[in-house]
């Protein structure tokens, strides 16, 4: 079985943002299978409709996505942003894509992004926004290990980490993560990743690519924007060291 994955962590502002987008997908995919993964007290019964399959329990952390990632009840997903919306039918096509590949990524374009050096021979390229995977046993020790290794990496004294020989702008992106897991641990040779074709744009279309005309061409099945800070921040939020405030914007 094939199907898509949202994960609403921390603040009601991704759990709102999530619902749009499965509400998006459903009106371009109405059979597609949706899970959401989220914590309890951000969800709302009424919301229940549009998806298949709701788990909560999550862990108040802001990289609960690839905990959840490893936890998928399918056997090939794609992972999904909360901040994306869906814009054509043609998202049915997307399972075509991965083939023999246990895991595919949509390509990060460094004109729109921040901090993609990691070292004197690699860039970042491994967006972590729209993810399309299989549940081979190993792919789901990579999410696992993803989460466990962002973790440390995002608590870590870098210059004492594994992570020491790596540009130190690194520490706050999971992309790096996936990255260093998949090139530098030998764990994971095996595992057959890849862009998607063209990188992906189409299928993670950053909404900053819009000023940008070698970009106008390009379809939007799936729309990126970014939730603004303040209005996540603002939202009603789930604290790992305060618990949460009272305001469900």
């Amino acid at each position: 079985m094939n199907g898509f994955l949202y994960v609403a962590s921390q603040s009601s502002a991704y759990y709102k943002a999530a619902v749009h987008s499965a509400i998006s997908l459903r009106d371009n995919y109405p059979e597609a299978n949706i899970t959401l993964f989220t914590h309890e007290v951000l969800l709302q019964e009424s919301d229940r409709k549009y998806f298949d399959k709701i788990e909560t329990g999550i862990p108040i952390h802001k990289r609960a996505k690839m905990y959840a990632m490893a936890r998928t009840p399918y056997e090939n997903t794609l992972y999904l942003d909360a901040d994306t919306e869906i814009r054509s039918e043609n998202i049915k096509k997307v399972f075509d894509i991965l083939g023999k590949n246990d895991i595919m990524f949509t390509r990060i374009i460094p004109k729109v992004s921040k901090d993609t050096v990691i070292d004197r021979n690699n860039n970042l390229e491994y967006h972590g926004g729209v993810i399309l995977y299989n549940s081979k046993k190993l792919t789901l020790q990579l999410m696992q290990d993803w989460y466990e290794t962002y973790l440390i990496q995002d608590t870590c004294q870098w210059d004492q980490s594994p992570f020491a020989k790596y540009n130190p702008r690194m520490k706050p992106w999971d992309q790096f993560t996936i990255w260093y897991l998949l090139n530098a641990d030998p764990k994971y040779k095996k595992v057959k990743h890849a862009m998607f074709p063209s990188g992906g744009h189409s299928y993670n279309f950053i909404n900053l690519l819009e000023n940008y005309e070698e970009f106008n061409e390009v379809e939007q099945i799936v729309y990126h924007y970014t939730i603004p800070r303040d209005r996540v921040a603002n939202a009603f939020y789930i604290s790992p060291k305060s618990g949460f405030n009272s305001n469900f914007n």
